[in-house]
């Protein structure tokens, strides 16, 4: 098997892992089981990739009665561009806790 066969294998393998664990969480907070996931990778440097998997908003709006979504940005501290988004997937508005 060559180099690039066994790369192109990983990386569509670490994909798939991705997108199904999005999708599976997406589920969970869309359902209430979770309220939301933030991630900021890596912590507390001047260039960060932030997933929100929750709120359909920047990382620091804390607004409830948001629709859900999964969001991934760029984040540079200092610089003219500030924030830039990755991606942006809707779920929709969340469901309402049966009473």
């Amino acid at each position: 098997m060559s180099k690039l066969t066994f790369v192109s294998i990983v990386g569509i393998t670490l994909l798939t892992a991705v997108l199904l664990g999005c999708g599976t969480l997406g589920l969970a907070v869309r359902g209430g089981m979770l309220r939301e996931q933030l991630f900021w990778l890596p912590p507390n440097t001047r260039y960060q990739v932030i997933i929100r998997l929750g709120s359909d908003a920047y990382p620091w709006d804390q607004r409830p009665n948001r629709p859900t979504a999964l969001n991934i940005w760029v984040h540079g501290r200092g610089t003219p561009w500030h924030i830039r988004t990755i991606l942006h997937v809707p779920f929709g508005a969340p469901e309402q806790a049966q009473t």
